[in-house]
């Protein structure tokens, strides 16, 4: 699912990215800060599946939340910052989806790591969500526009031929 916000609704491996949005470099700095969050989630994720019969080490839970915090917070953030969304729909995004894994990485002491893992979800497809949303809405208020055009069309009246001289 973190792939998929890259791929379906970004550009160069950053979620949220339009091309031309930011200079190469910027960019290539996004890339790498989306790589590095994956790669943490990866590594956590991996330790989750060590550990599935008892809880993660504090440090672990840290890493693995951590990750999906700036992933999401990536997704979001680069959006806002190419102004292709507003504040208030880019927070409305982000909070729900960035308080989880740092709840969870706070005081997620004595959860066992598949609830660790379970819980997490959530905080994925919410941005994913979001975005499909978005879209459609977007195209709600296209076929909406559209209509009225053809109604407006329909109602108004058609203008006078223009009249010839001495006639």
């Amino acid at each position: 699912m973190l792939w998929s916000l890259s791929l379906q609704y970004g550009y160069g491996g950053v979620p949220g990215l339009a091309p031309r949005a930011f200079r190469t470099r910027t960019v290539m700095a996004l890339h790498l800060l989306t790589t590095g969050a994956l790669a943490a989630v990866a590594a956590g994720l991996g330790a989750a599946v060590e550990h599935r019969h008892g809880e993660l080490p504090p440090n672990v839970r840290s890493l693995l939340c951590v990750g999906f915090a700036v992933s999401v917070l990536i997704g979001v953030g680069v959006p806002m910052a190419s102004h292709s969304t507003n504040w208030r729909s880019g927070l409305r995004s982000a909070l729900p989806a960035l308080a989880l894994p740092l709840l969870i990485g706070a005081f997620g002491n004595g959860l066992p790591s598949v609830w660790v893992v379970w819980l997490l979800i959530p905080s994925v497809a919410w941005p994913q969500g979001w975005h499909k949303r978005g879209a459609r809405v977007s195209t709600t208020d296209a076929r909406r526009r559209r209509d009225v055009a053809q109604v407006s069309r329909q109602v108004m009246p058609r203008p006078l031929p223009p009249c010839s001289p001495g006639g």
